[in-house]
Order: structure tokens, then C-alpha cells, then sequence
């Protein structure tokens, strides 16, 4: 992602905010400008799944259960998905938190077109991290790992797309390590992300840089 040259058509090349450089940063789904480092923010605050295609009724913007703010998106049904685009490109990488109840799996997909790409997911139930690849005839696990992740508690989970270096990484909110595993993978290049998982699993304040 670059700087803008431009809001609303006044030139703004050269613009610094104490000294950083204005950034285009998006928010819930809404573009702003900040001195704050570029990149992609999801906390569904704004309560808007509209900007995202596939599988939209399978999820809700709760606020019972959330990590940071007032919200954060719940599955209601099992193995459905929902994605977005205008972010995850190679190059880029992730930081999310999720929580799960027990034999609930989280998967989040990057570099995901609706139809190809990549999936990281966990399951905390039975120890599993996995990274797929994601074909229109299916899923390909491409690697993983057993790995101590908690059931009940939100942690951290992080994936960098440096193509050909897939990595998939979960922390404690302590930031300590808890599972790390990387891939080589280049059968896909394309821009994009999104949730997919059972039943109650919670994502909340997604970050892309």
C-alpha cells in the first residue's frame, strides 16, 4: 500500500503529520488518513458485513464476546465463509484474535479470491494448526503442527503471505509463542481474506500490514 496524492482532489504529495508521512488506512471498511503506518484495520464496529461476499447470514456482528471494542463477528454455521479483496496481498501479513469453545475450529483465509488461495486454521480441541491451499475442487493441508492453543480465552493468531514463505504463527495475549510453522507455496498470488470455521467461533480486531 502507498501513500494517497490526493483527498478530494486537493494535492496532499509531500504531506507529513508530525513528521510521518500521511498514510491511507483503512477502518471497518472505511478509507482515512493518518500519520499511523498504511494498512487495514477490521474491528466491525461499524456492524457492516455488506462489504463482504459469500456467505454474509452465516455471520453475525455480536457484542457479547469481544477481544477490544464493542463487537466482533461470530459464526453461526458451521464451515460457511465470508471474504473481502481490497486487502491480504503478497507481501502482507495478518494479526487477528479469535476464541473457540470446545471441538470448535477457526480458519481464516488469505490471498483468497472467493475460490483459490490460502487457509490457515486451528483447532485447540485436539491440537492442530494446519496451513491449505485452497483449490475450486477443494482443500490441499500444505503443512501444520500440534500446538497447546487455549479453548475459552481469546489469543493471537498471525500469517505472513510472503510468497513463497507461508507463515502461521499463534501467541498467548502475553505475546509468548505458543505454535509457528512456515510453508513454500507459490501456486497462488491472488489479493483477499476472510473467516471460515464452526459453529461460535469469534474473530475480532483483524490488522493487515
Amino acid at each position: 500500500m502507498i501513500p494517497p496524492t490526493s483527498i478530494d482532489g486537493t494535492d496532499i504529495t509531500g504531506a507529513t503529520i508530525d513528521g510521518t508521512d500521511v498514510q491511507e488506512i483503512t477502518v471497518d471498511g472505511d478509507v482515512v488518513f493518518s500519520a499511523a503506518p498504511a494498512g487495514f484495520f477490521e474491528g466491525f464496529e461499524d456492524g457492516n458485513l455488506n462489504e463482504y461476499s459469500g456467505d454474509i447470514s452465516s455471520f453475525t456482528v455480536q457484542s457479547n464476546t469481544v477481544f477490544a471494542g464493542n463487537f466482533a463477528l461470530e459464526n453461526v454455521s458451521s464451515f460457511d465463509e465470508i471474504y473481502r479483496q481490497d486487502a491480504m496481498s503478497p507481501g502482507d501479513k495478518a494479526e487477528y484474535y479469535t476464541r473457540t469453545k470446545i471441538n470448535e475450529v477457526s480458519q481464516f483465509f488469505f490471498g483468497y479470491d472467493g475460490s483459490q488461495g490460502y487457509m490457515a486454521s486451528v483447532n485447540p480441541s485436539d491440537g492442530d494448526m494446519a496451513m491449505f491451499r485452497r483449490e475450486i475442487s477443494g482443500f490441499t493441508q500444505i503443512g501444520g503442527i500440534l500446538a497447546n492453543n487455549p479453548n475459552n480465552t481469546f489469543f493471537k493468531c498471525i500469517v505472513e503471505y510472503n510468497s513463497p514463505n507461508l507463515e502461521f504463527r499463534t501467541e498467548d495475549l502475553s505475546g509468548n509463542t505458543i505454535g509457528s510453522f512456515s510453508v513454500s507455496d507459490s501456486t497462488h498470488t491472488n489479493t483477499g481474506f476472510g473467516f471460515r470455521g464452526t459453529d461460535n467461533v469469534i474473530y475480532d480486531s483483524i490488522t493487515i500490514s
